[in-house]
């Protein structure tokens, strides 16, 4: 499970100025909300379904790249045929 990264806010303050945190989620901050000093939940910003697919092809074209410079051929095509063979 990935940490979280963010300030840390009690429930209650998280309940009372819960519009202020919202304006400042919108901005791009993360809250870390606890519960009796222990991490209940976090607040931080929506990822479109763009923005997740934009990151998702990122990560495979880095980790492509990385396999090209150790000398490994990648040929994912193949890879779709051998697992629709399956």
């Amino acid at each position: 499970m990935k940490q979280s990264v963010g300030k840390t806010v009690g429930s209650f303050d998280a309940k009372t100025h819960l519009a202020a945190y919202l304006e400042r989620v919108e901005r791009g901050e993360t809250f870390v909300i606890t519960r009796r000093g222990k991490p209940a939940a976090e607040l931080r910003p929506v990822q479109s379904a763009d923005s997740q697919r934009n990151a998702a092809l990122a990560a495979c074209a880095a980790l492509r790249e990385r396999l090209v410079q150790r000398g490994n051929v990648v040929d994912v095509a193949a890879w779709v045929r051998e697992d629709r063979e399956r």
